[in-house]
Protein backbone atom coordinates (compact mmCIF):
# COMPACT_ATOMS: atom_id res chain seq x y z
CA UNK A 1 0.00 0.00 0.00
CA UNK A 2 2.80 2.43 0.96
CA UNK A 3 4.69 1.46 -2.17
CA UNK A 4 1.68 2.29 -4.37
CA UNK A 5 1.24 5.63 -2.60
CA UNK A 6 4.90 6.48 -3.15
CA UNK A 7 4.53 5.53 -6.80
CA UNK A 8 1.49 7.79 -7.18
CA UNK A 9 3.32 10.69 -5.52
CA UNK A 10 6.33 10.19 -7.78
CA UNK A 11 4.08 10.14 -10.84
CA UNK A 12 2.28 13.30 -9.71
CA UNK A 13 5.62 15.00 -9.08
CA UNK A 14 6.81 14.03 -12.55
CA UNK A 15 3.66 15.44 -14.15
CA UNK A 16 4.15 18.65 -12.18
CA UNK A 17 7.77 18.91 -13.34
CA UNK A 18 6.78 18.35 -16.97
CA UNK A 19 4.01 20.96 -16.74
CA UNK A 20 6.41 23.45 -15.17
CA UNK A 21 9.00 22.81 -17.90
CA UNK A 22 6.39 23.23 -20.64
CA UNK A 23 5.19 26.46 -19.04
CA UNK A 24 8.75 27.84 -18.88
CA UNK A 25 9.36 27.09 -22.55
CA UNK A 26 5.96 28.49 -23.52
CA UNK A 27 6.65 31.76 -21.69
CA UNK A 28 10.05 32.04 -23.38
CA UNK A 29 8.59 31.31 -26.82
CA UNK A 30 5.67 33.72 -26.43
CA UNK A 31 7.96 36.54 -25.28
CA UNK A 32 10.32 36.10 -28.23
CA UNK A 33 7.37 35.93 -30.64
CA UNK A 34 5.90 39.06 -29.06
CA UNK A 35 8.99 41.25 -29.47
CA UNK A 36 9.55 39.93 -33.02
CA UNK A 37 5.87 40.41 -33.90
CA UNK A 38 5.10 43.97 -32.82
CA UNK A 39 4.02 44.70 -36.40
CA UNK A 40 1.29 42.05 -36.35
CA UNK A 41 -1.23 43.97 -34.26
CA UNK A 42 -1.55 47.74 -34.80
CA UNK A 43 -3.66 49.19 -31.99
CA UNK A 44 -5.02 52.32 -33.66
CA UNK A 45 -8.26 52.28 -35.63
CA UNK A 46 -8.14 53.53 -39.21
CA UNK A 47 -9.17 57.16 -39.52
CA UNK A 48 -10.81 57.77 -42.91
CA UNK A 49 -10.60 61.54 -42.94
CA UNK A 50 -12.40 61.97 -46.27
CA UNK A 51 -15.32 59.92 -44.98
CA UNK A 52 -15.39 61.85 -41.71
CA UNK A 53 -15.47 65.13 -43.63
CA UNK A 54 -18.34 63.94 -45.82
CA UNK A 55 -20.59 62.97 -42.91
CA UNK A 56 -23.88 64.87 -43.09
CA UNK A 57 -24.70 67.29 -40.32
CA UNK A 58 -27.23 66.07 -37.73
CA UNK A 59 -30.84 67.22 -38.11
CA UNK A 60 -33.12 68.53 -35.38
CA UNK A 61 -36.42 66.66 -35.42
CA UNK A 62 -38.90 68.07 -32.92
CA UNK A 63 -42.01 66.17 -31.86
CA UNK A 64 -45.70 66.99 -31.53
CA UNK A 65 -46.80 63.39 -31.21
CA UNK A 66 -48.39 63.63 -27.77
CA UNK A 67 -50.27 66.86 -28.59
CA UNK A 68 -51.52 65.49 -31.93
CA UNK A 69 -52.79 62.30 -30.32
CA UNK A 70 -54.58 64.23 -27.57
CA UNK A 71 -56.04 66.74 -30.08
CA UNK A 72 -57.29 63.94 -32.32
CA UNK A 73 -59.17 62.46 -29.36
CA UNK A 74 -60.70 65.87 -28.63
CA UNK A 75 -61.68 66.49 -32.26
CA UNK A 76 -63.18 63.05 -32.70
CA UNK A 77 -65.10 63.11 -29.45
CA UNK A 78 -68.86 62.73 -29.80
CA UNK A 79 -71.07 62.79 -26.74
CA UNK A 80 -73.16 59.69 -26.15
CA UNK A 81 -76.83 59.53 -25.22
CA UNK A 82 -76.33 59.45 -21.45
CA UNK A 83 -73.64 62.16 -21.58
CA UNK A 84 -76.12 64.47 -23.32
CA UNK A 85 -78.89 63.40 -20.97
CA UNK A 86 -76.77 64.28 -17.93
CA UNK A 87 -75.41 67.48 -19.52
CA UNK A 88 -71.78 66.41 -19.16
CA UNK A 89 -70.53 67.04 -22.70
CA UNK A 90 -68.85 70.35 -21.90
CA UNK A 91 -67.18 68.83 -18.85
CA UNK A 92 -65.79 65.94 -20.88
CA UNK A 93 -64.60 68.29 -23.62
CA UNK A 94 -62.91 70.50 -21.04
CA UNK A 95 -61.15 67.43 -19.63
CA UNK A 96 -59.96 66.40 -23.09
CA UNK A 97 -58.81 69.98 -23.81
CA UNK A 98 -56.80 69.93 -20.59
CA UNK A 99 -55.14 66.71 -21.72
CA UNK A 100 -54.14 68.51 -24.93
CA UNK A 101 -52.38 71.19 -22.87
CA UNK A 102 -50.64 68.55 -20.73
CA UNK A 103 -49.53 66.74 -23.90
CA UNK A 104 -48.21 70.01 -25.37
CA UNK A 105 -46.13 70.54 -22.25
CA UNK A 106 -44.74 67.00 -22.42
CA UNK A 107 -43.83 67.57 -26.07
CA UNK A 108 -42.18 70.86 -25.12
CA UNK A 109 -40.13 69.13 -22.39
CA UNK A 110 -39.12 66.40 -24.84
CA UNK A 111 -38.22 68.98 -27.48
CA UNK A 112 -36.05 70.85 -25.00
CA UNK A 113 -34.17 67.63 -24.37
CA UNK A 114 -33.93 66.97 -28.13
CA UNK A 115 -32.64 70.52 -28.66
CA UNK A 116 -29.91 70.07 -26.07
CA UNK A 117 -28.90 66.71 -27.57
CA UNK A 118 -28.97 68.17 -31.07
CA UNK A 119 -26.73 71.10 -30.10
CA UNK A 120 -24.28 68.67 -28.53
CA UNK A 121 -24.23 66.46 -31.63
CA UNK A 122 -24.01 69.45 -33.94
CA UNK A 123 -21.07 70.90 -32.02
CA UNK A 124 -19.31 67.54 -32.23
CA UNK A 125 -20.07 67.24 -35.95
CA UNK A 126 -18.92 70.82 -36.55
CA UNK A 127 -15.67 70.14 -34.67
CA UNK A 128 -14.83 66.99 -36.65
CA UNK A 129 -15.98 68.51 -39.93
CA UNK A 130 -13.58 71.42 -39.48
CA UNK A 131 -10.84 69.26 -37.97
CA UNK A 132 -11.02 66.74 -40.82
CA UNK A 133 -10.82 69.64 -43.28
CA UNK A 134 -7.65 70.79 -41.51
CA UNK A 135 -6.18 67.28 -41.65
CA UNK A 136 -7.03 66.88 -45.34
CA UNK A 137 -5.51 70.27 -46.14
CA UNK A 138 -2.24 69.21 -44.50
CA UNK A 139 -2.45 71.36 -41.38
CA UNK A 140 0.53 70.09 -39.38
CA UNK A 141 -0.85 71.55 -36.16
CA UNK A 142 -3.89 69.31 -36.56
CA UNK A 143 -1.51 66.37 -37.07
CA UNK A 144 0.22 67.14 -33.79
CA UNK A 145 -3.12 67.45 -32.00
CA UNK A 146 -4.06 63.94 -33.16
CA UNK A 147 -0.74 62.52 -32.01
CA UNK A 148 -1.03 64.16 -28.60
CA UNK A 149 -4.69 63.21 -28.16
CA UNK A 150 -4.51 59.56 -29.24
CA UNK A 151 -0.83 58.69 -28.57
CA UNK A 152 -0.79 55.70 -30.97
CA UNK A 153 2.55 54.41 -29.66
CA UNK A 154 1.56 53.96 -26.01
CA UNK A 155 0.60 50.30 -26.49
CA UNK A 156 3.83 49.26 -28.23
CA UNK A 157 6.00 47.14 -25.94
CA UNK A 158 9.68 47.99 -25.74
CA UNK A 159 9.58 51.57 -27.04
CA UNK A 160 10.94 54.19 -24.66
CA UNK A 161 10.58 57.44 -26.61
CA UNK A 162 8.89 58.27 -29.90
CA UNK A 163 9.40 61.70 -31.44
CA UNK A 164 7.53 62.64 -34.62
CA UNK A 165 8.30 65.52 -36.95
CA UNK A 166 6.67 66.30 -40.27
CA UNK A 167 8.85 67.05 -43.26
CA UNK A 168 5.66 68.00 -45.06
CA UNK A 169 1.97 67.02 -44.98
CA UNK A 170 2.50 63.59 -46.56
CA UNK A 171 5.74 62.58 -44.83
CA UNK A 172 6.66 61.99 -41.18
CA UNK A 173 10.13 61.51 -39.74
CA UNK A 174 10.14 59.48 -36.54
CA UNK A 175 12.91 58.97 -34.02
CA UNK A 176 12.26 55.89 -31.92
CA UNK A 177 14.28 54.91 -28.87
CA UNK A 178 14.06 51.15 -28.59
CA UNK A 179 15.29 48.86 -25.84
CA UNK A 180 18.87 47.71 -26.11
CA UNK A 181 19.97 44.13 -26.82
CA UNK A 182 19.23 43.29 -23.18
CA UNK A 183 15.56 42.91 -24.14
CA UNK A 184 16.53 39.52 -25.59
CA UNK A 185 16.37 36.73 -22.96
CA UNK A 186 19.75 35.66 -21.59
CA UNK A 187 18.78 32.00 -21.77
CA UNK A 188 17.49 29.85 -24.59
CA UNK A 189 14.86 27.39 -23.40
CA UNK A 190 13.42 24.30 -25.06
CA UNK A 191 12.00 20.91 -24.15
CA UNK A 192 14.03 17.73 -24.47
CA UNK A 193 12.47 14.71 -26.20
CA UNK A 194 11.58 13.46 -22.71
CA UNK A 195 9.75 16.70 -21.94
CA UNK A 196 12.39 18.08 -19.54
CA UNK A 197 13.48 21.72 -19.52
CA UNK A 198 16.71 22.45 -21.38
CA UNK A 199 18.09 25.88 -20.57
CA UNK A 200 21.40 27.24 -21.85
CA UNK A 201 23.00 30.57 -22.55
CA UNK A 202 21.42 32.31 -25.52
CA UNK A 203 23.67 31.73 -28.56
CA UNK A 204 25.13 35.10 -29.57
CA UNK A 205 24.18 34.79 -33.21
CA UNK A 206 20.59 33.84 -32.40
CA UNK A 207 20.33 36.61 -29.82
CA UNK A 208 21.52 39.17 -32.36
CA UNK A 209 18.98 37.90 -34.92
CA UNK A 210 16.13 38.12 -32.41
CA UNK A 211 17.16 41.68 -31.54
CA UNK A 212 17.34 42.65 -35.22
CA UNK A 213 13.83 41.28 -35.77
CA UNK A 214 12.60 43.24 -32.73
CA UNK A 215 14.04 46.53 -34.02
CA UNK A 216 12.71 46.02 -37.56
CA UNK A 217 9.30 44.98 -36.22
CA UNK A 218 9.18 48.12 -34.08
CA UNK A 219 9.89 50.28 -37.15
CA UNK A 220 7.10 48.57 -39.10
CA UNK A 221 4.67 48.98 -36.21
CA UNK A 222 5.42 52.68 -35.78
CA UNK A 223 4.76 53.30 -39.48
CA UNK A 224 1.52 51.26 -39.29
CA UNK A 225 0.23 53.34 -36.39
CA UNK A 226 0.92 56.61 -38.22
CA UNK A 227 -0.68 55.39 -41.44
CA UNK A 228 -3.77 54.38 -39.43
CA UNK A 229 -3.97 57.82 -37.83
CA UNK A 230 -2.98 60.31 -40.53
CA UNK A 231 -3.17 60.63 -44.36
CA UNK A 232 0.58 60.18 -44.81
CA UNK A 233 2.24 58.63 -47.84
CA UNK A 234 5.68 57.99 -46.31
CA UNK A 235 7.00 57.39 -42.80
CA UNK A 236 10.75 57.47 -42.19
CA UNK A 237 11.72 55.71 -38.97
CA UNK A 238 15.07 56.06 -37.23
CA UNK A 239 15.47 53.48 -34.47
CA UNK A 240 18.12 54.29 -31.90
CA UNK A 241 19.37 52.41 -28.87
CA UNK A 242 21.82 52.96 -26.05
CA UNK A 243 25.07 51.45 -27.29
CA UNK A 244 28.75 51.74 -26.47
CA UNK A 245 30.33 54.34 -28.73
CA UNK A 246 33.85 53.25 -29.65
CA UNK A 247 35.18 56.80 -30.08
CA UNK A 248 34.14 57.96 -26.59
CA UNK A 249 33.90 54.76 -24.57
CA UNK A 250 30.50 55.90 -23.31
CA UNK A 251 26.98 54.54 -23.76
CA UNK A 252 25.14 56.84 -26.15
CA UNK A 253 21.93 56.75 -28.17
CA UNK A 254 22.92 55.68 -31.68
CA UNK A 255 20.84 54.99 -34.79
CA UNK A 256 20.86 51.29 -35.68
CA UNK A 257 18.10 51.27 -38.31
CA UNK A 258 16.95 53.98 -40.66
CA UNK A 259 14.10 53.06 -42.99
CA UNK A 260 11.63 55.01 -45.13
CA UNK A 261 8.34 53.17 -45.57
CA UNK A 262 5.83 54.14 -48.26
CA UNK A 263 2.20 53.41 -47.38
CA UNK A 264 1.54 51.70 -50.71
CA UNK A 265 4.48 49.30 -50.33
CA UNK A 266 3.73 48.46 -46.70
CA UNK A 267 0.12 47.51 -47.39
CA UNK A 268 1.16 45.12 -50.14
CA UNK A 269 2.97 42.98 -47.55
CA UNK A 270 1.48 40.26 -45.37
CA UNK A 271 2.40 41.29 -41.80
CA UNK A 272 1.47 37.94 -40.28
CA UNK A 273 3.83 35.98 -42.51
CA UNK A 274 6.79 38.25 -43.22
CA UNK A 275 10.17 38.18 -41.49
CA UNK A 276 10.71 41.69 -40.06
CA UNK A 277 14.43 41.85 -40.85
CA UNK A 278 14.04 40.37 -44.32
CA UNK A 279 11.17 42.76 -45.10
CA UNK A 280 13.54 45.74 -45.01
CA UNK A 281 14.62 44.84 -48.55
CA UNK A 282 11.27 46.27 -49.70
CA UNK A 283 12.21 49.74 -48.48
CA UNK A 284 15.06 52.19 -48.79
CA UNK A 285 16.95 51.59 -45.57
CA UNK A 286 20.26 51.61 -43.77
CA UNK A 287 21.11 48.76 -41.45
CA UNK A 288 24.50 47.29 -40.60
CA UNK A 289 23.99 43.86 -39.10
CA UNK A 290 26.64 41.28 -38.39
CA UNK A 291 25.69 37.96 -36.85
CA UNK A 292 28.80 38.03 -34.67
CA UNK A 293 28.38 41.65 -33.51
CA UNK A 294 24.70 42.46 -33.90
CA UNK A 295 23.35 45.80 -35.08
CA UNK A 296 25.95 48.51 -35.62
CA UNK A 297 25.40 52.28 -35.88
CA UNK A 298 24.33 53.81 -39.21
CA UNK A 299 23.70 57.30 -40.52
CA UNK A 300 20.00 58.21 -40.73
CA UNK A 301 18.50 58.55 -44.18
CA UNK A 302 17.18 61.90 -45.30
CA UNK A 303 13.83 62.15 -47.06
CA UNK A 304 15.35 62.97 -50.44
CA UNK A 305 17.41 59.78 -50.29
CA UNK A 306 14.32 57.80 -49.48
CA UNK A 307 12.52 59.15 -52.52
CA UNK A 308 15.41 58.32 -54.83
CA UNK A 309 14.63 54.61 -54.54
Amino acid sequence: MAREEAKRQKSAQRRSELAKAANEVNRFTLFVEAIKGLHKSPSSKFWDWAQIHELADPKLELTRRREENARNKLNKYKAGFFTNLLGRENKVRAKLAKKVEVAKQKDADKNLSLQVEYEKKYAEWEHWNQFSANILSGDLRAYQVMLAEYNPFSQIFGLKVVEVAFERADCAIVRVTVDGPSIVPLEFKKLTPAGNLSSREMPKGLGHEIYQDYVCSAALRVSQELFQLLPLETVCVNCQALLLKASTGHLEDQTILSVCIPRETLYKLNPNQLDPSASMVNFNHRMNFKKTMGMLPVEPLCVSEAEDR
